[in-house]
């Protein structure tokens, strides 16, 4: 069967010239076989149906009035003559391939890197054609800005292990491309020592690296050690339920300087991103989620030091803008900008914490300095580990600022914090302490709480303007804080009350606006009363100084004489001081107590030092100390 091609040097509207350089008016163009005087047919249309006249004659204007159409499989003679048959030349060997499939061989070639798309030209375009400036280049030279794990045999098609591919295409100096598919390995990846380095699929979601089904995996899914400027986005981390990985992280990327890792997704099962000794990193728009939540230890996202290293220190990075379910974010590391994130659905610790020392290591304490912690949101973190209840933050180490958050519905405090001259500020902390094994300290907005060491402890810190609502107490506080500043809080609008401060934190400063009451103990310096009645008592403190209003009815006396001793809830730390009142429609005597120094026991007389207690009496007295 003949296949009718167009004549590639004269199919078409081809106009000819006689030897003045005029149109060739009514001049002939003859057809043969090639290299013979054998007349070959042409045809006018890709149909075959209509021959060209042999010769062809040509209008006025020197041009072919129908098209050329020949045989794809042969090869032709052209002989053009004038009009009075005076040859004007005679073109040999002519087919639609100038030589016979060379052309196409040619450009089908992928192994020779100056044929195939090295023969193609290219410069960039628009609609409207080439764009100002651009430069004529090739196709091959365009196509070398792209590197693909296509390239070099991935399949991606869920089902092909393409472990094998991938590990060809990342080479240092390479930003390669992930298109659209999910490439399963059946091998960890691990790079080290590499720098320079790209990984980008299409987009967020489309392009997944895949545990394989049934692989039990000895090292992380995928791992980089000391590499520097990297950029990791739009790929997916995902892991097979059937396979096992823990206890590594899905990602370890280890002392790494000037990584990026952005808009990604790790699906994991145990733990999710592991950042480890490294400088300079950015983790920005990724999600993160746990497939199964446990409360034992896990996080979505760590970052921390080498614990084999006692010089290692991961620090100046940004953590923004992610998604973390399933599983917190935990940082032992130094000056790190954390802000707007969300984390939801932890079981395990909290939604951000902070580490205080590296533990592990014996050799080196450190301290983890400088974040800065805002606008992030923790919500719905609840159920308990085996150290309490999931909080929404849990804040140790030093000099960092902490601002703007909002911790909401989470199992134990919106905010534990145990920061060391460190400011805590602008927070909105509602509905917490949802865990009914919680303490009561526990079921608070923000619970000052001090750890083992100097910098898991609160000291020296700055709690203000935070807004803490909706839960049993605004603020609550363990023992053994000192030198905090607690001021300028809202802590309105809570169950049970304001606050729940701590009796033997002297040193703190609290600016708070709040009766605190207290329950003393009221005993008789001599005898023994028989029943006592209502006793309502409260303090206030502000800075070192500490106010009292004490209010008790004797209903009986009994032997009760000598003095009213009534027990404080603070020792007095400077002069003896009094308290002073009267008492009630029954008694109307003023009434005196002395505390003296180092004492809280309140010793209360008559303005004459007499007993003042009897069957229905009233005792009132208040005042202030210094703390």
């Amino acid at each position: 069967m003949t296949t009718f091609v167009l004549c590639p040097q004269f199919g078409a509207g081809v106009q000819f010239f006689d030897q003045n350089g005029d149109p060739l008016s009514g001049g002939l163009l003859y057809t043969y076989d090639a290299g013979t005087t054998t007349p070959a047919s042409t045809w006018t249309s890709f149909t075959g149906a209509t021959l060209n006249s042999n010769p062809i004659v040509l209008d006025a204007a020197g041009r072919v009035v129908e098209q050329i159409w020949i045989d794809l499989s042969k090869q032709y003679k052209f002989t053009l003559t004038d009009a009075n048959l005076v040859q004007i030349w005679t073109k040999d060997n002519i087919s639609f391939y100038t030589t016979p499939d060379t052309d196409l061989a040619n450009l089908a070639n992928a192994t020779d890197v100056t044929l195939g798309d090295a023969l193609i030209g290219f410069q960039q375009s628009n609609a409207a054609g080439a764009l100002a400036g651009a430069v004529a280049r090739t196709v091959h030279t365009k196509f070398q800005e792209y590197v693909s794990v296509k390239d070099f045999g991935a399949k991606g098609d869920g089902v092909t292990d393409d472990y094998a591919a991938i590990m060809l295409a990342l080479k240092p100096g390479r930003c390669v491309h992930f298109p659209v598919g999910s490439y399963v390995v059946g091998t960890s990846i691990v790079i080290t020592n590499t720098d320079y380095m790209g990984m980008t699929g299409d987009s967020a979601g489309t392009a997944e690296i895949v545990a394989k089904s049934g692989v039990a995996f000895t090292a992380p899914l995928f791992s980089a050690t000391n590499c520097q400027q990297w950029e990791i986005s739009n790929i997916v981390f995902g892991w097979n339920g059937n396979a096992a990985c823990n206890p590594y992280p899905l990602v370890m990327l280890d002392k790494m300087l000037g990584l990026r890792f952005l808009n990604n997704i790790i699906q994991h099962d145990g733990r999710g991103l592991n950042v480890k000794a490294s400088v300079g990193t950015i983790i920005d728009g990724n999600r993160m989620s746990m497939q199964t939540p446990i409360n034992t230890p896990n996080y979505n996202l760590q970052v921390d030091d080498d614990i084999n290293d006692p010089l290692s220190l991961s620090e100046t990075g940004t953590v923004n803008n992610n998604v973390l379910f399933g599983s917190g974010a935990f940082f032992a590391c130094r000056a790190f900008v954390i802000t707007n994130n969300l984390v939801s659905g932890s079981l395990y610790r909290a939604g951000i914490s902070t580490g205080t020392t590296l533990q592990a290591n014996t050799t080196a304490n450190k301290a983890y300095v400088g974040h800065t912690i805002a606008n992030n949101t923790c919500r719905l973190n609840i159920g308990k580990d085996s150290l309490g209840p999931v909080s929404g933050m849990i804040l140790y180490g030093q000099y960092h600022v902490v601002e703007g958050n909002n911790c909401h519905s989470n199992g134990g405090p919106g905010i534990v914090w145990s920061a060391w001259r460190s400011v805590l500020t602008s927070n909105f902390c509602w509905n917490n302490g949802l865990e009914v094994t919680a303490t009561a300290a526990e079921k608070s907005g923000i619970h000052s709480f001090a750890g083992v060491d100097i910098i898991a402890r609160p000291d020296y810190s700055f709690v203000s303007g935070n807004f803490c609502t909706a839960q049993d107490y605004g603020y609550t506080e363990s023992p053994d804080l000192t030198l905090m500043t607690v001021a300028d809080n809202d802590f309105t609008g809570n169950a049970v009350g304001q606050v729940l401060l701590n009796p033997l934190n002297l040193l703190n400063t609290y600016d708070i606006d709040l009766w605190v009451p207290f329950t003393p103990a009221v005993i008789a310096s001599v005898g023994t009363i028989t029943t006592l009645g209502a006793i309502t008592a409260a303090y206030l403190r502000h800075g070192v100084l500490v106010f009292y209003n004490i209010n008790i009815r004797i209903t009986t006396n009994g032997t009760g004489a000598g003095e009213l001793l009534v027990s404080l809830p603070f020792s007095n730390q400077g002069p003896v001081c009094i308290l002073s009142g009267r008492g009630g429609a029954s008694n109307t005597v003023a009434q005196v107590a002395t505390i003296a120094l180092s004492s809280n026991t309140a010793r209360v007389t008559d303005y004459l030092g007499a007993y003042p207690g009897g069957d229905g009496f009233d005792v009132r007295v208040s005042g202030f100390c210094t703390l």
